[in-house]
């Protein structure tokens, strides 16, 4: 075998070792993206980025995960994220990761809120419109109370969306399921909210000695990326 053949095989194990260290995480709670000033349910805000951007999130480290049951209860006037953030009227907030699901089986979901909420459980796209959405608890209004159809999901990890936005007056948003599939609703709990951290392991110095020593494509570099 040549040189050239044998540097060929040597980067092809290790792009593979590589990519087997190439692992997606969970972490609990939920990705937390606030926007003061808008609201609404559907559009360009909600992508990954998002146009106009978020003022706070998890991402920027402005916000804390949501680990716990989403049951939040503002009378008017009263700011939201437990006064961190100062929101009173007009913004809108999106809740964004995995819901675990512990036993395959029939469920309903539910947003009870004050004013517009909408749900999606494994949306077919990272921004999902609002027609699409299981619970579907949109426009301005009083606390109001919406359902979603029955749906059969399989125990594991389900892509999971919560969108709200609050216009003037009180706040409410509770994010409900009946995991037996009937209307006996309940706060879903923090406990099986998730987000996924993306890791990419460096590849070991020597991996790196053997390419350089055999003259191969010596100023690659895997680096270590981790986002949330």
């Amino acid at each position: 075998m040549n040189h050239v053949k044998l540097r060929a095989v040597i980067l092809s194990v290790v792009f593979l070792v590589a990519a087997s260290w190439a692992h997606a995480e969970l972490m609990p709670g939920l990705d937390v993206r606030a926007w003061q000033g808008q609201t609404g349910i559907e559009g360009t805000m909600f992508d990954l980025p998002g146009t106009p951007g978020p003022n706070h999130s998890t991402f920027a480290g402005t916000l804390g995960y949501a680990t716990g049951a989403i049951d939040n209860h503002r009378g008017s006037g009263v700011a939201w994220f437990n006064d961190v953030l100062g929101y009173t009227d007009w913004f809108t907030v999106e809740y964004r990761g995995k819901l675990k699901i512990d036993t395959s089986g029939t469920y309903c979901f539910a947003t009870s809120s004050d004013d517009g909420s909408a749900l999606w459980i494994d949306p077919s796209t990272t921004n999902p419109n609002y027609d699409t959405a299981a619970v579907q608890n949109g426009k301005l209004h009083s606390n109001a109370q919406r359902n979603s159809a029955q749906i059969i999901l399989s125990a594991g990890y389900h892509d999971f969306i919560v969108r709200y936005y609050q216009g003037g007056g009180g706040a409410d948003l509770s994010v409900l399921w009946d995991p037996n599939g009937g209307t006996s609703y309940a706060n879903i709990p923090g406990a099986n909210y998730f987000h996924t951290v993306d890791n990419m392991v460096p590849v070991p110095a020597t991996g790196w000695a053997v390419l350089s020593s055999l003259g191969a494509l010596g100023t690659l570099r895997f680096w270590g990326r981790r986002t949330a």
